[in-house]
């Protein structure tokens, strides 16, 4: 067993890469080994931090995602099985599942910055289109 304790930094807080965002972003890893003894993938944790508009790029996660809101206010856009896009306002407290096809984005809104946990089982990456303002401003869906 291991505790990590809320004042323990592992890991150096970084910027997040000008080719996957739009605007300010920070991360911190959290938990950067394996949580499973002998596994091959890690699960990760990232506390990630935008600034009020900034923004990840269109992409999915091989493993599929988790966010917790830590603080703040966000969005978060998909497409959904018609290919229509769907964007949703999140909130401190909410957690989002994010499913291995879901081609997505997210961070904060355009007057409040988030922060929120990212959980993956595999963090790997693949997308790399930028959210337009079109697309940022989309239509809100409600569930």
């Amino acid at each position: 067993m291991r505790i990590i304790r809320a004042n323990q930094k592992l890991g150096e807080e970084e910027l997040g890469r000008a080719d996957r965002f739009t605007g300010i972003v920070r991360f911190q890893r959290v938990k950067p080994e394996s949580i499973i003894p002998n596994e091959k993938k890690a699960v990760r944790i990232l506390r990630s931090s935008f600034e009020a508009a900034s923004r990840s790029y269109w992409h999915t996660h091989p493993g599929g995602q988790i966010l917790y809101v830590e603080s703040g206010k966000g969005k978060i856009g998909w497409r959904d099985t018609s290919g229509d896009l769907r964007t949703e306002i999140i909130n401190e407290g909410d957690i989002v599942i994010v499913n291995s096809e879901d081609d997505h984005w997210h961070g904060a809104t355009p007057d409040s910055d988030i922060v929120y946990l990212a959980i993956h089982s595999d963090s790997s990456w693949s997308g790399g289109k930028p959210v337009s303002e079109e697309e940022y401003n989309g239509k809100r869906h409600v569930f």
